[in-house]
């Protein structure tokens, strides 16, 4: 029978899983969670449809209050880890309180990262990652007329649409010349930009030399490349980098991200992490599913090594209805040798590459992500495909995956949140988190 204390710094979805998880594991520990915010966990994934007033606070919460203290799982909301002793076994609490520990995950998370444009400290300007940042921008939005955007990335996009649909005049620019630069390919992401627009944002690319000023009547502009744009609230949507410091501090090591094993464990004796904080196998990964799979591991391997996590290529979705997108794996060639299968056909766009021994690597589906489950299910279990019959046609490509790998439709669980919807049919909309019917698996 396992006894023994386990500390999990941060409560977001990392957090809370790894404690959840732990608690199943070893049912007879202390487990204590400490957060840094002051209200319960909470749907991070749907602070978008909280703003826009589609949601209220109260339905922002995945459980009841108590739903944690039923679990045995002691929950410190609003009070935080300012120190770790390793040696000691301890932490330190930001009222100054010490608390020992024979185990410690650690969820610290990530925070926005602010570009560095002339004018932003003095000008009204927000972020959006935690739910402190949310009710402030719902706050500050009804007395706002033009809002400008900083940050072509999936959050941006999705928020630039969002804003717009209350009636906002928004503008969208991001640094590189197309958006989602890091994931889309150049035929997609003209086709997204053609999509964001004919929502009636204003995208501007290659957005650079921008600054903040204010008129002489206390108006907010951006100018930059010959243009001024109007701007009551500049958004910092601009990605996010982990929060290390902690870690740092305590002299756990440290590269961009707290440095883990397949284990999840840190070099440091009885420390583990999991979720935005880390950086696993030379990566950073700051999506949701992701967090979930590491703060699984964490869980497990509190008090013993249990699991080894699994070689899983992250996938993006859109949570926009009208333009689906999935993405799954790095899209660019890797050598001559790869094979591409495209097509287009109105707004919809496929894209699957593959290697010469006819293993899928990558996808994006645009407009159109039927097959999405059998494409990721194929990439992460390297399954051997054999184009002879397909040729470079994607459809035929989802279609003989479809053949082999097959979903039942009985009910549909949601990728990112775990709802169940009964039916033939998954949603629209998941109720809960507010994601597309592509992030729906039939179970």
């Amino acid at each position: 029978m396992q006894t023994g204390k386990l500390i999990v710094v941060g409560a977001g979805i990392a957090g809370v899983t790894a404690a959840q998880v732990a608690r199943a594991e070893y049912p007879h520990i202390e487990i204590i969670l400490f957060s840094k915010e002051p209200l319960p966990f909470y749907n991070k994934i749907a602070l978008n449809s909280f703003i826009t007033g589609k949601r209220n606070l109260a339905e922002m919460h995945f459980y009841p209050p108590n739903w944690l203290a039923r679990q045995r799982i002691d929950a410190r909301w609003g009070e935080w880890i300012v120190s770790i002793n390793p040696k000691e076994h301890v932490v330190v609490t930001n009222r100054a309180e010490k608390f020992s520990y024979d185990k410690l995950i650690l969820a610290t998370g990530a925070t926005p990262s602010i570009p560095p444009i002339p004018g932003a400290s003095v000008s009204r300007c927000a972020t959006l990652w935690t739910m402190e940042d949310a009710i402030k921008l719902r706050d500050a939005l009804p007395s706002c007329k033009n809002v400008a955007i900083i940050g072509g990335g999936v959050l941006g996009v999705e928020t630039a649409i969002d804003l717009a649909g209350t009636g906002l005049d928004v503008t969208l620019l991001e640094a590189q010349s197309s958006l989602l630069p890091a994931n889309l390919n150049a035929t997609a992401a003209e086709m997204l930009g053609e999509f964001v627009q004919s929502k009636r944002v204003k995208l501007r690319l290659n957005a650079v030399g921008y600054k903040i000023e204010r008129g002489k009547n206390g108006d907010q502009f951006l100018r930059g490349n010959n243009e001024t744009i109007p701007a009551d609230l500049v958004l910092m949507i601009a990605g996010v980098k982990p929060n290390t410091k902690l870690a740092d501090d305590a002299e756990i090591p440290v590269d961009e991200g707290i440095l883990v094993n397949d284990q999840m464990a840190t070099s440091t004796l009885d420390i583990l992490a999991c979720g935005n904080c880390t950086k696993l196998r030379g990566a950073t990964q700051f999506l949701w599913n992701s967090a979930i799979n590491q703060a699984t591991i964490a869980g497990q391997n509190a008090f013993d090594v249990k699991q080894t996590i699994s070689t899983h290529v992250a996938s993006i979705h859109l949570k926009t209805p009208q333009m689906p997108l999935f993405i799954c794996g790095n899209h660019l060639p890797q050598n001559n040798r790869d094979i591409f299968a495209q097509s287009r056909t109105g707004n919809a766009y496929k894209s699957i590459r593959l290697d010469s021994d006819g293993h899928i690597q990558s996808a994006i589906l645009l407009g159109d992500t039927d097959g999405f489950y059998q494409i990721e299910h194929a990439i992460n279990f390297k399954s051997n495909f054999d184009m002879a019959t397909t040729g470079q046609n994607p459809d035929k490509i989802i279609n003989a995956l479809k053949a082999n790998v097959k979903q039942t439709n009985n009910a549909w669980v949601c990728q990112m949140c775990g709802y169940t919807h009964e039916g033939v049919l998954p949603p629209n909309i998941c109720s809960v988190c507010a994601v597309g019917r592509d992030q729906f698996l039939a179970t």
